[in-house]
């Protein structure tokens, strides 16, 4: 694979990433972001909410924050593939100023073919790239999600599945104890479940087992950090690794990038 390139705008507060030569398969994990990308080469086969999709030359993803997914590489030819990560506050606010709706939007299908806006996404990305000043890269931002919000979503409070209130006391207590030892007994006696029961519910309501749901707000908490300038070790530690290896591991699979890497696209020279 070639070198990654990936750059933060300050101005929009969205990550812009872009892979050439991706091979590596993403296991199943989740985001707290949306994430927006481009399929510019090769072909890859989403895992989504219990479905599978292909992902040609192209199609334009949409992954919701907290949707579950993995992917894998689809015949010989590497992926080239561009990426936005947009924070749900950010996205919520273009929302209010395109549609005077500002409640989270949920996305779907989750691989969308419309090469008039696969066009718009790969010119704001490539502005955002080079580190545009000018306003036409506002300008296509607000074309790009107008078109998005217009033709595929709706408000998340009337897609949104139920979930069991069990689930919810498993997740909860993840996130209020993902910095400590979290035994699987821990889990059953928050949600009041058996551990066969909870692992039935839990991965039928979240499309991961608790473990890799625990990795996930780990990572998501190490990216925070990481943002903030917290060296690799140190983020690690707050997140809850048990070591390094196991923290750059998690990290890499999670995000495709190592941690030091991604702390670098805050504070480039």
């Amino acid at each position: 694979m070639d070198d990654p390139v990936f750059r933060y705008d300050e101005e929009l507060q969205m990550e812009a990433h872009f892979f050439k030569g991706l091979k590596p398969a993403f296991p199943p994990h989740f985001h707290e972001h949306y994430l927006f990308g481009l399929v510019e080469e090769g072909a890859r086969t989403l895992f989504y909410k219990g479905c599978t999709y292909t992902a040609k030359t192209g199609a334009l993803l949409a992954i919701n924050p907290g949707d579950p997914h993995a992917c894998e590489q689809l015949g010989p030819t590497a992926t080239g593939w561009r990426a936005l990560n947009v924070p749900t506050a950010v996205l919520q606010a273009l929302a209010q100023e395109l549609t005077g709706n500002g409640e989270a939007p949920l996305f779907a299908p989750p691989v969308i073919w419309d090469p008039e806006l696969a066009a718009e996404f790969g010119r704001l990305h490539q502005l955002i790239l080079e580190g545009s000043g000018e306003f036409e890269k506002e300008e296509l931002l607000l074309f790009f999600f107008d078109r998005l919000l217009d033709r595929y979503s709706r408000p998340i409070s009337l897609a949104q599945p139920e979930s069991r209130a069990e689930v919810e006391r498993a997740c909860d207590f993840i996130r209020e104890h993902y910095t400590e030892h979290i035994a699987l007994d821990d889990l059953c006696a928050a949600a009041a479940l058996s551990r066969s029961s909870l692992l039935r519910a839990f991965t039928r309501a979240k499309g991961v087992t608790p473990y890799r749901y625990l990795q996930s707000v780990r990572v998501e908490r190490a990216k925070a950090l990481l943002e903030q300038g917290a060296a690799p070790a140190e983020a690690a530690l707050a997140a809850g690794f048990a070591d390094q290896s196991h923290f750059h591991r998690f990290f890499s699979l999670f995000i495709g990038m190592p941690p030091g890497a991604y702390r670098e696209i805050f504070f480039q020279k």
